[in-house]
């Protein structure tokens, strides 16, 4: 999860370039909170939108956590190539 905090630092900054080059995933993560935070507001003013919500994460939820699995596994190791621990210049003489 190396780069959530900065990643989302960025978006609420509105610098999606700037996150993205961070932790690509967690611009996913980050626009899923604000998804969270939308539903909730409109949940507060009378619009019931946590059911409808509910019922269709309820319904996808294994290929939700497999997506995210794999979204947080791609952001690992897309920030290992960028540190350059995996795939970088190997030492040795």
């Amino acid at each position: 999860m190396c780069g959530m905090t900065t990643t989302f630092t960025h978006m609420a900054h509105v610098q999606p370039f700037d996150a993205l080059a961070t932790q690509p995933f967690g611009v996913v993560l980050f626009l899923l909170t604000l998804a969270g935070f939308v539903v909730g507001i409109g949940s507060l003013v009378g619009r019931s939108w946590w059911r409808p919500v509910s019922d269709r994460v309820l319904k996808f939820e294994v290929q939700i956590a497999v997506g995210a699995l794999l979204g947080m596994t791609a952001g690992w190791i897309y920030k290992c190539v960028s540190m350059g621990i995996i795939g970088g210049p190997t030492s040795g003489g």
